[in-house]
């Protein structure tokens, strides 16, 4: 007999129990799935602090690829939380309590707007004090003036700096002072310094704070951070150039590998400086004027050297000035001829250079375009041998057409010295397609061009600039069928219809391609 009393308890206890199992089970799952949630972005890490202040906090992280932003969250048991939003790894906190400790954890975020979603996990907090200091931080931190090696600061010192206070600078790398840092300090409290041995042509970032003479304890916040760029260390090369007006002349510099590092015009005098840094150079006089005047290189015991390898390696230090002798410029020869093209006779349009034979790499002396009948003159040579280069510009100039041809030429004294000019020959087509046709192939029907063909050049892309087409019926020409389409007649009835395509484009040889033929239904 069933006891009610007694089992009804057990029967409570049971369900009891399997609730109690129940919630455990759904806690466990939700701790699981939470554990296991899929973000989208890794989660930040290498949380580290740059600046502490009274008020603001400056911290950086390693950055997650691909990251769009961040949100960073400061919390706090004596002050209300504060979330913040970067778009990129670093971050001032500001509007903070002082001397308080924050607990702070960074995550990325799809963008930098409030409404922003978190797209990872948060990174391990960081406990971060804030400080106390009994000042501001300095403000208006400026650069006055800077050299290879100094600069010049200015700032505006904060409230109630004491007789005992002195100011210290640090500059570094970073803003956040911990790359190659470097400090120097006021001797008393006047709100500028005068940095000294620093690098040259470098880019640094700088902060100032106040902090106590005897003691060297910190007494304000650290600045805002300011620029400095200190200048390339430098030295002078001088010299005068006669001949031509000053206006038609500018002098550059070359290093040991033959790269431009600096470049002047000439005063009305004549004279110029060029301002490079400490190593050897060679001087070039270029003549950029329409009289025919030659280009040389400075060259100690002479008034100039046509070739580069001729010209003097000229030594600058620090701070010094180096004079050269005076580059004389005197009216040169001239190359001239006519330039032919297979096809074309006469032609236009093409470049002529004169590059001086012997250099290192070959320098271009002189340049001209051919005109309409083919006939150019090169200005300004020197004595000396010179390969003279004929490269066809091409339709638009885009230097599609003929071979590119070389001619050696030998220059003495002053006058005119006729080129026996190459024919450039005709250039090679990048592709040829075969013609196509597409239609129903039965009378009464049109049968039309598919595609264009022949292709010039790929880079610049470009085709056949005209054709003719000529429908064929079993291979002999239709009379008067010379348009794109053909329209088939009762003629065409079980005969073979097919397209033949002549291109031309001006550089290349003329040609034609034949489509296959079809048979007339």
């Amino acid at each position: 007999m069933l006891n009610r009393t007694t089992d009804r308890p057990k029967g409570r206890a049971v369900k009891a129990i399997l609730l109690a199992l129940a919630l455990v089970a759904g806690s466990v799952l939700l701790v699981t799935t939470d554990a296991l949630a899929a973000y989208q972005f890794k989660t930040p890490t290498k949380l580290t602090t740059t600046i502490v202040g009274s008020t603001q906090i400056e911290m950086e992280w390693l950055h997650v690829s691909g990251a769009p932003a961040y949100v960073i969250v400061a919390s706090s048991s004596s002050d209300s939380t504060k979330t913040f939003r970067s778009g990129n790894n670093t971050i001032a906190m500001t509007g903070l309590k002082r001397g308080t400790t924050y607990s702070v954890k960074v995550a990325v975020a799809s963008s930098t707007l409030s409404s922003a979603s978190r797209i990872s996990a948060y990174s391990t907090s960081l406990k971060v004090k804030t400080a106390n200091n009994a000042l501001n931080a300095p403000s208006d931190l400026a650069v006055t003036t800077a050299t290879s090696s100094t600069a010049k600061l200015t700032w505006t010192a904060p409230a109630n700096v004491a007789a005992t206070d002195i100011y210290s600078v640090t500059y570094a790398l970073d803003s956040g002072l911990k790359k190659s840092p470097k400090t120097q300090k006021t001797t008393n409290n006047t709100p500028s310094i005068t940095l000294t041995d620093m690098a040259a042509d470098t880019n640094f970032y700088v902060r100032v704070k106040v902090i106590d003479k005897d003691s060297g304890s910190t007494r304000s916040d650290t600045s805002d951070f300011g620029l400095i760029k200190t200048r390339a260390e430098t030295g002078k090369i001088t010299g005068t150039i006669a001949g031509p007006s000053a206006s038609d002349v500018v002098v550059t510099a070359y290093d040991k590998s033959s790269d431009v590092v600096g470049q002047s015009d000439l005063k009305s005098n004549g004279t110029f400086t060029l301002t490079v840094r400490p190593g050897t150079y060679r001087v070039l006089a270029t003549y950029v004027g329409q009289d025919g005047y030659t280009s040389l290189w400075a060259q100690a015991g002479s008034s100039g050297a046509a070739l580069m390898s001729d010209g003097t390696q000229y030594a600058v230090t620090l701070g010094g000035t180096t004079a050269l002798p005076t580059i004389t410029l005197a009216k040169g020869a001239t190359a001239a001829g006519v330039v032919k093209g297979v096809g074309e006779g006469l032609l236009g349009n093409v470049d002529v250079t004169a590059m001086l034979s012997g250099e290192v790499a070959a320098r271009a002396v002189s340049s001209t375009d051919s005109k309409t009948e083919g006939e150019y003159s090169l200005e300004g040579l020197a004595p000396g041998t010179y390969t003279i280069r004929f490269k066809y510009r091409g339709i638009n100039t885009s230097g599609v057409g003929f071979k590119t041809a070389t001619e050696s030429v030998t220059i003495s004294g002053s006058g005119t010295k006729t080129v026996d000019t190459p024919t450039l020959a005709l250039d090679s087509w990048a592709k040829i397609i075969r013609s196509k046709i597409k239609g129903t192939k039965s009378v009464g029907h049109t049968l039309k061009r598919y595609n264009l063909a022949w292709v010039a050049s790929f880079y610049p892309k470009e085709r056949a600039t005209t054709w003719r087409y000529q429908w064929l019926r079993n291979g002999s020409a239709i009379s008067g069928a010379n348009a794109y389409k053909y329209k088939l007649t009762s003629a065409d009835r079980g005969k073979k219809i097919s397209l033949r395509i002549t291109y031309y484009h001006i550089g290349f040889p003329t040609g034609s391609t034949t489509s296959k033929a079809y048979t007339v239904r």
